[in-house]
């Protein structure tokens, strides 16, 4: 199998030029129960600006944090080898680069955030290395464990895909444990479907006699009709061991704009929802999130309205969808959620958009030399009322976020980085605090 860069993601104008910055420099959800009082009118602190090197550019996911205060994330690109890092940002502020990714052998890109063991060590995957396959033997992604020993930090290794049935290229979802430590998640290529470089696959890796080992449970077989293709977020799991995600497009809609499905503990998939891409939105990317009452949320790319800025809905456990809201982009609303929702005690869903907002970033953020603003942070309440919470200025604060939000450990603070801008030389993007 081979891949192709210029294909890996239908994106927005301007989100193919970040990438290309990217390149050119050398490229917990914790859910907490807190007022909804105690994130307005706070302002947006910088935490870190990176620039390229020696530690790492394009955070396009959202850190995670640990019991000490510290906080974990991946870089798409940069660092000293140019093929993105993993960093940790302590207590103190500052920023430590845990490892650089190398490439071939190693993996490389790492699109996703971390998921961390109850020991602390970190798990996560790289879009591609592992080699010799994809990419012209640079690979078709990992999935690796970052372990802290007396001698630092150590990455392993655990699998690396081959871009047959085994999948290839891991997206933007983090790695989801069950209760046994076994892993789970997704590629988004690679499988048997009827796709040109495979429909992807949803897998789970088991660690047997000290070795993992990778089990498919689910290959995507179609562009439309009974089932998805190309699933770009992660999976949540339930007690009972069942398996929820999305895909970006396939169903059975005329469009192919995505679904919503279940895979039980054998592997069984029922499609839960299929997006018909019109006012319920179309083509999610993002993880999802699940409630106590097996209510889902999450955000699709486009769709809504025809703006096609994208959607914020619910799926009961019914199978019906609710619309929450639609976003309306510059200068009054986001547009283009990429990433995953944190919802709270109260049942306030947080995110950001990729675009929108009321900053014309200075020259950037633009399409056909038309503002469209940097990107936001958004709550929408229960009630589906929405408030946009900050808008992003590139060269202040960073733009053009794909990483979504977390709370910090006391529920006071959303925290998490944009993809580009920042005032570093290289404008590398940020990681931010907003609240106290």
């Amino acid at each position: 199998m081979t891949s192709n860069w210029s294909t890996a993601t239908r994106i927005p104008v301007t989100r193919q030029r970040a990438a290309i910055v990217a390149m050119a420099l050398a490229i917990m959800a914790l859910i907490m129960s807190f007022a909804t009082e105690s994130l307005q009118a706070q302002t947006l602190t910088l935490r870190h600006a990176f620039n390229g090197s020696p530690d790492g550019s394009s955070p396009w996911a959202a850190p995670i944090q640990d019991s000490q205060g510290n906080f974990y994330g991946t870089t798409w690109a940069g660092g000293t080898l140019g093929f993105g890092t993993i960093y940790e940002l302590d207590s103190t502020g500052k920023v430590t680069t845990l490892h650089n990714f190398a490439g071939r052998k190693d993996g490389s890109n790492p699109w996703a955030g971390l998921t961390m063991d109850a020991a602390g060590n970190l798990y996560g995957t790289t879009y591609s290395g592992g080699g010799p396959y994809c990419f012209n033997n640079y690979g078709c992604g990992v999935v690796f464990k970052l372990a802290h020993g007396t001698q630092g930090w150590k990455e392993t290794i655990l699998y690396a895909f081959k871009g047959n049935s085994d999948g290839a290229n891991p997206g933007y979802g983090a790695l989801a444990f069950d209760t046994a430590g076994n892993l789970y998640g997704t590629t988004i290529y690679g499988g048997t479907g009827y796709c040109s470089n495979g429909c992807g696959i949803v897998f789970k890796l088991t660690r047997t006699s000290g070795i993992w080992h990778e089990q498919v449970l689910h290959t995507f077989t179609a562009l439309s009709q009974t089932d998805g293709a190309t699933p770009r977020g992660g999976v949540v799991l339930d007690a009972a061991g069942n398996v929820y995600g999305t895909t970006s497009i396939g169903g059975n809609s005329s469009c192919g704009c995505g679904t919503i499905y279940k895979l039980d503990a054998t592997g069984a998939e029922t499609i839960l929802y299929s997006f018909q891409g019109g006012a319920d939105g179309a083509e999610p990317f993002a993880s999802l999130v699940r409630d106590k009452l097996g209510n889902l949320y999450g955000t699709t790319l486009f769709g809504g309205n025809s703006l096609n800025y994208g959607t914020v809905f619910e799926l009961d456990a019914n199978g019906t969808e609710t619309l929450l809201h639609i976003f309306a982009g510059y200068p009054t609303d986001g547009g283009y959620p990429y990433a995953p929702l944190v919802r709270d005690g109260a049942g306030n869903l947080y995110g950001t958009t990729y675009i929108g907002g009321n900053s014309s970033g200075g020259g950037f953020c633009e399409t056909n030399n038309q503002p469209q603003g940097c990107g936001t942070v958004f709550r929408v309440a229960a009630n589906g009322q929405e408030t946009v919470l900050y808008n992003f200025s590139y060269f202040v604060t960073g733009a053009e976020t794909t990483a979504g939000v977390i709370f910090d450990a006391k529920g006071q603070a959303l925290y998490g980085a944009t993809a580009v801008g920042g005032p570093s030389t290289n404008h590398g993007g940020v990681l931010f605090k907003l609240g106290k």
